[in-house]
């Protein structure tokens, strides 16, 4: 990989061959998506077997391939417990509120960076068609995860730009990445209540700096998700110039840090709005850290607030569907 990230590949500037998941895999990948199909509820330990079963018959390698529309495909590990529910169950949709902000902001030009992008998918949705075809730059500190997200951008014709590295405050420090499961690595030695011994290595960048070597003649709002596990507030200083220019920050405040720094460090900020996306797609204000408590009532779930500078043209977007969320971007 050349610097940052960019793909270089040995035959030039051809694009190596997508990874598919092999015949045998797609078998018993379908074989899951039956099974899927024939509950009637969504059964966790069931589907952990059948996932478990259907990963050691392929020696932990395989591949599955979901459609997440007409131009999008999403490839991950066969009988993966993180990623099978929501790509195999009707049930069981994955973070449905920024879908909905990702729907509801589709013909609004503007430019994301998917900040800890795992695999792909809000990458991948994002930059479809369906979703209105904008310029993403997706980042992954994990490098068995990197590996996946190239592979999904390559399955997807390259639209989006990856970068293999970590989101804080600070840019070109080596740091330590901790973590087992794919879906819950951090930078922080306290995050996993069982901590893990499985550590690599990574360099950091901030917000502001992958937009200067990224997306250094933009023209259009900025949209940033963040899921970094635990290293929110450094990566928003990071990237504090860009939301001082009025971009709308898509960040977790987890169940399990019941002070609520994330959201407190927003405040500390000034003249910020803070907004959650309830049940029933109710849009609500938060103007308090009572009301996160309220929200956030189960210790192991991660919860999504979209943040942004009162009178930004996101702001305005937000104020419009204050209360309801059935209407599009006008």
């Amino acid at each position: 990989m050349s610097e940052l990230g960019s793909p270089v590949y040995p035959e030039g500037n051809r694009c190596p061959a997508v990874r598919e998941p092999s015949p045998f895999a797609r078998v018993l990948g379908q074989t899951l998506r039956g099974y899927a199909r024939l509950e009637a509820r969504y059964s966790l330990r069931g589907f952990r077997r059948a996932a478990n079963v259907a990963r050691y018959l392929h020696f932990r390698r395989g591949l599955f391939s979901a459609d997440l529309g007409p131009d999008s495909r999403f490839i991950f590990p066969l009988g993966d417990r993180y990623w099978s529910r929501p790509m195999l169950f009707a049930n069981a949709p994955y973070e449905p509120e920024i879908d909905w902000l990702l729907r509801l902001a589709a013909n609004l030009p503007y430019a994301m960076l998917d900040c800890g992008a795992n695999m792909g998918y809000w990458a991948i949705l994002a930059s479809s068609a369906a979703y209105g075809g904008h310029p993403v730059v997706a980042i992954e500190a994990s490098r068995s995860n990197f590996e996946l997200l190239l592979n999904n951008a390559r399955a997807n014709g390259q639209r989006f730009r990856v970068v293999h590295r970590a989101i804080t405050d600070t840019s070109g420090k080596t740091v330590r990445l901790i973590g087992k499961p794919h879906f819950g690595r951090s930078l922080r030695s306290d995050w996993d209540r069982t901590p893990s011994g499985v550590v690599e290595e990574v360099e950091t960048i901030t917000l502001d700096e992958v937009v200067d070597r990224y997306l250094p003649d933009r023209d259009r709002p900025l949209l940033i998700k963040l899921d970094v596990e635990g290293v929110e507030i450094e990566a928003m200083k990071g990237g504090r110039r860009l939301i001082e220019e009025g971009a709308l920050v898509i960040y977790e405040d987890h169940g399990k840090e019941t002070t609520h720094p994330a959201t407190r460090y927003v405040m500390s900020l000034g003249d910020m709005e803070i907004w959650n996306l309830a049940a029933g797609e109710r849009l609500t204000r938060i103007t308090s850290l009572d009301q996160l408590a309220a929200i956030k009532t189960n210790p192991i779930h991660g919860y999504n607030f979209f943040t942004c500078w009162r009178g930004s043209s996101w702001a305005k977007l937000f104020s419009d569907h204050e209360g309801g969320a059935n209407g599009r971007m006008r």
